[in-house]
């Protein structure tokens, strides 16, 4: 869990259209849940185990390390989107309590699952 900020979580993207609330209520969801340490409801924000064969990299941890080393999420906010329809990556500023922001890059399917997440050190 110490290494979240450069883990990476990929599956096939699916093209289809994506907008702004449909991202944005996962990462609602995305920061209430690690905020409150539900480990096994950020699971529920990535595709099943059976449909992908990859494992949620949250499933069975514990927030506690993650905590210990950036704290809470006290802010974010939407930056934008970048790539072709079919790749579309979107990005959002993420600041933590006590290692300050990092952007969150992601892409949701078309049941608003996470299909690729990833924390990286926030460039201006």
């Amino acid at each position: 869990m110490k290494k979240l900020l450069f883990l990476t979580f990929v599956v096939p993207m699916i093209a289809f259209a994506q907008n702004k609330q449909d991202y944005g209520s996962v990462v609602d969801k995305f920061v209430s849940y690690y905020n409150k340490k539900q480990t096994d409801n950020i699971c529920t924000l990535f595709p099943d185990e059976k449909s992908t064969g990859i494992k949620c990299f949250w499933e069975g941890a514990s927030t506690d390390g993650t905590y210990n080393i950036y704290g809470k999420i006290t802010d974010y906010r939407y930056i934008g989107t970048e790539g072709p329809d079919n790749r579309k990556v979107t990005k959002y500023k993420v600041v933590f309590s006590k290692k300050g922001a990092m952007t969150m890059r992601f892409n949701v399917n078309k049941d608003h699952k996470f299909m690729m997440f990833l924390l990286e050190p926030f460039k201006r």
